[in-house]
């Protein structure tokens, strides 16, 4: 297979090496046993430590742990990746100084004449006359 690559008027065909797609598909072979492989030594030394933690059988934290690493990898890609950048970002810092902002605001606005009449009007089920002040 060629691709075509445009610059300009002129376009040049590079050619992939003879094999091309099968060295690819054997890599991607090869990198997905050494996953498994990888995970599957991570779980077998977790897991017991895991069931001691749980007071579970080995199997009900084996599914457990099964089930949860197949609703990761149902997941989109982009989507993990797009959180995993949230989690570990200044998500917690924005949060902090929009509460911490509320907070100074709703202080405030607790010591005006209309925060008592809206109390007022809310006890007496009325409308509110507003004062700006």
């Amino acid at each position: 297979m060629s691709t075509v690559v445009t610059s300009g008027p002129q376009q040049q065909t590079l050619a992939r090496p003879a094999g091309f797609k099968r060295a690819l598909l054997t890599s991607c072979v090869m990198c997905a046993a050494i996953l498994q492989t990888l995970d599957s030594t991570i779980a077998n030394v977790a897991l017991p430590y895991m069931q001691g933690s749980l007071s579970a059988s080995l199997d009900q934290v084996r599914d457990a742990a099964t089930k949860l690493a197949a609703e990761i990898a149902e997941a989109a890609p982009l989507a993990i990746i797009s959180t995993r950048k949230t989690m570990r970002g200044t998500l917690a810092d924005r949060v902090k100084a929009a509460t911490d902002h509320e907070l100074k605001e709703q202080t405030w606005l607790r010591g005006t004449e209309d925060f008592k009449e809206g109390v007022k009007a809310t006890n007496e089920r009325r409308v509110a006359n507003w004062k700006g002040r």
